[in-house]
């Protein structure tokens, strides 16, 4: 209520930073900018071997971020943060390389995962082989869909970095995190 009341964000925009169904996107109000992205959700072994991915918002003011997101996890995690991005915009990106990482660190999960089993199915294949690497493929096609939503997110912002207001270290973090993220 006090996010939408007090400071003028607008209710459903708020609603899709909470909707793991939301594609990542940029809107422009009147006095902030709302970015919604993909990021995925924490994996714990006790997951049975889903991997899903959750949605969350930035709102830029002039003089403040607002993060939501639906999960209760730390915003700046995995991997070593970089120093660049001390503004307000670039603070959004610092956001966008966590999540980036978070995949790649995921991802590097699955493989080892994929791995173990692929030494499994070689001496014979077992219902619970199967069934994990059916659960590694979903994940999989959740992960493809979000980095590829982040990709063209990133890919506007890189259009707008002058709108947005990034700076030139900025806009060269921009351009690594948006390589990091095809990756």
């Amino acid at each position: 209520k006090f996010l939408v009341e007090e400071c003028g964000i607008d209710e459903h925009t708020y609603y899709s930073a909470l909707d793991e169904d939301e594609i990542s996107r940029v809107e422009y109000e009147t006095d902030h900018i709302a970015v919604i992205l993909k990021q995925p959700r924490r994996y714990n072994r006790d997951d049975k071997l889903i991997f899903r991915v959750a949605s969350a918002g930035a709102f830029l003011f002039r003089d403040k971020i607002i993060i939501v997101q639906a999960d209760s996890v730390p915003i700046f995690e995995y991997g070593k943060m970089p120093l660049r991005g001390n503004t307000i915009p670039g603070v959004l990106l610092r956001l966008v390389y966590h999540s980036t990482r978070h995949f790649l660190e995921n991802l590097r999960i699955i493989r080892s995962i994929s791995d173990s089993f692929e030494n499994k199915m070689e001496t014979s294949v077992t219902n619970k082989a199967l069934a994990g690497i059916f659960s590694l493929l979903k994940g999989l096609t959740y992960y493809q869909s979000a980095t590829g939503a982040n990709q063209l997110l990133l890919l506007k912002l890189k259009t707008d970095a002058r709108k947005i207001g990034f700076t030139e270290e900025e806009i060269d973090f921009l351009e690594d995190i948006t390589v990091e993220n095809k990756q």
